[in-house]
């Protein structure tokens, strides 16, 4: 279009535009219309104002590890992101929001300068600073080894319940895997935190490990079963006759007093009535703790029922007094 086409078309534009504001043949005024008009061109007129601003704005741009070499693996993370302050025009910095940068780290070179691989170069905004700049990337030989599984699962139980036995876990150890400094410092991979609450009877949880190290350490497995056992304890008690053991041919007889004793115990409830007739229980003293004593009084040894759950066997009295007879006197 020439530049007399263009003149003669501005007034034509004025006059329609003025129009909105004159009287219609019906007598009204078109006043909505108007406004509408007036408040679309300030926001076109105000974006278009806007969008050629020159500004400066700073945002985290997120680190990707990349080209690890094989047989390698990293001593320390790098950052998870890097700082970035830029200069430039509002629709260029409306563009970098919508499309944020990455800074890929090459874990194949030992120092990686973050402004060369943000992909902000040739770009209409200009870098002002980037925190940190460098990022170093250190590496050492891979290893792997077992190391075992360290619980930290705690139990609460109600009033009168113990443990059977000691919790397990499944597995009990794992593969680890990483930089040889690192793996060789390990001792134990940690359980998270955990509570189980009021147990009276058998427990299975799956347990997650804790993410110690990650990502610089590679794991086997991720969780591991646990599994506890409780039960109500009893208590109870019974007589037991003492015996005399290793006594050696022609020598003196030894004599206790008394010799019947009292066995208190605490017994697993389900197991009590099977423990009070159990004819494993026994009391032992022995002829080479009646030789070396000096005090006059031997403390018998307690057995109980291999089968049963039994914890805590007292003998009473504890101490029992001791006398010897020649073995002609015996005869």
């Amino acid at each position: 279009m020439d530049s007399s086409d263009s003149t003669s078309s501005y007034p034509i534009f004025l006059d329609r535009l003025k129009s909105l504001f004159t009287l219609h043949r019906s007598g009204t005024t078109s006043n909505g219309t108007a406004i509408t008009v007036c408040v679309l061109i300030a926001a076109v007129s105000w974006a278009a104002l806007t969008l050629q601003e020159v500004r400066t704005v700073s945002f985290d741009v997120p680190t990707q590890l990349v080209n690890v070499p094989e047989g390698k693996a990293l001593v320390a993370e790098p950052p998870s992101h890097v700082r970035v302050q830029v200069t430039g025009e509002v629709l260029q910095l409306l563009y970098l929001y919508f499309n944020p940068p990455q800074a890929p780290i090459d874990a194949s070179s030992s120092q990686v300068r973050v402004d060369e691989v943000l992909g902000l170069t040739g770009s209409n905004v200009s870098i002002d600073s980037i925190t940190p700049r460098e990022i170093a990337v250190p590496t050492e030989e891979r290893v792997e080894q077992a190391v075992p599984v360290e619980s930290r699962v705690n139990i609460m139980m109600d009033d009168g319940y113990e443990l059977i036995e000691e919790p397990t876990l499944q597995p009990d150890s794992i593969q680890v895997s990483g930089a040889r400094s690192i793996i060789e410092g390990l001792s134990s991979w940690p359980t998270v935190s955990r509570t189980v609450e009021t147990l009276r009877d058998s427990v299975q949880i799956q347990v997650s490990l804790a993410d110690t190290l990650n990502p610089l350490v590679d794991r086997s497995v991720d969780e591991v079963s646990f599994r506890a056992r409780a039960g109500r304890f009893a208590e109870e008690s019974r007589e037991v006759m003492v015996e005399v053991t290793g006594v050696p041919p022609g020598q003196n007889l030894v004599v206790l007093e008394p010799p019947v004793i009292r066995v208190h115990y605490r017994v697993l409830f389900d197991e009590m009535f099977e423990a009070r007739r159990s004819n494993d229980f026994s009391a032992v003293v022995t002829y080479d703790q009646v030789r070396r004593d000096t005090t006059g009084q031997v403390e018998p040894r307690i057995h109980v029922p291999a089968e049963l759950t039994i914890r805590d066997p007292e003998p009473s009295p504890a101490q029992l007094r001791y006398f010897t007879l020649m073995s002609s006197e015996s005869e």
